[in-house]
């Protein structure tokens, strides 16, 4: 998906001139983005902002970025620009341009609660099936990641469990040996709860190192 920054900064402006000076001001916009991707932009002069209710973002409503907004969050996109695309169920927040686009996916309040899920059978994570994080998972584990989202990437002697995104992305490697090997210790265990009793009264199983 690409998002032109002149379909935002020529929208009211008139002339052959006007229209030419706008498209030069995106380039320059576009390639201060680049330069200055993961900090904060200094705001052009003469533009406004306005507060967007219920959310941690500003509008900006004149100036060359009009019609973009402002992360207030206080996170590591905090000061930068987006230009932000509405779904029926989540936004999409687009940062930057080119190979430092970014695009954050934001889930519109409430939206999350209507989701469904499904237990991943012998795995500590359940699957999300509707909602706007549908095929993705939720840890279900009670360590730090608990509770939380993440996307699952199978590979042949791993999964990946990517949490986030952007300067917030995270990975998580499980070697499917290390998980094969969980699996064995925990059927053995189940064994030794069904083997059979010797004539000392004492229950077989197997012997730990």
């Amino acid at each position: 998906m690409r998002v032109h920054q002149t379909d935002v900064i020529q929208t009211g402006l008139a002339g052959t001139a006007a229209a030419s000076e706008a498209k030069q001001t995106a380039r320059t916009f576009g390639a201060t983005l680049a330069e200055k991707a993961g900090k904060a932009e200094k705001a052009p002069k003469g533009e406004i902002t306005q507060k967007v209710d219920g959310h941690d973002y500003v509008e900006v409503v004149s100036g060359p970025r009009n019609g973009m907004f402002i992360n207030t969050s206080g996170n590591d996109r905090d000061g930068q620009a987006f230009v932000r695309k509405r779904g029926a169920d989540f936004d999409l927040h687009i940062y930057g341009t080119g190979a430092n686009r970014e695009v954050v996916k934001v889930p519109h309040k409430g939206a999350v609660d209507k989701e469904t899920t499904s237990p991943v059978d012998g795995r500590p994570y359940a699957e999300i099936t509707s909602g706007p994080r549908n095929g993705m998972f939720i840890n279900t584990t009670s360590n730090e990641r608990s509770g939380e989202a993440f996307v699952l990437v199978t590979r042949d002697d791993r999964d990946l469990h990517i949490y986030g995104s952007g300067k917030d992305r995270r990975v998580i490697v499980s070697w499917h040996k290390d998980r094969d090997q969980d699996d064995k210790q925990s059927e053995a265990a189940k064994d030794t709860t069904t083997a059979p009793k010797l004539e000392s009264g004492g229950v077989s199983g197997p012997t730990t190192a």
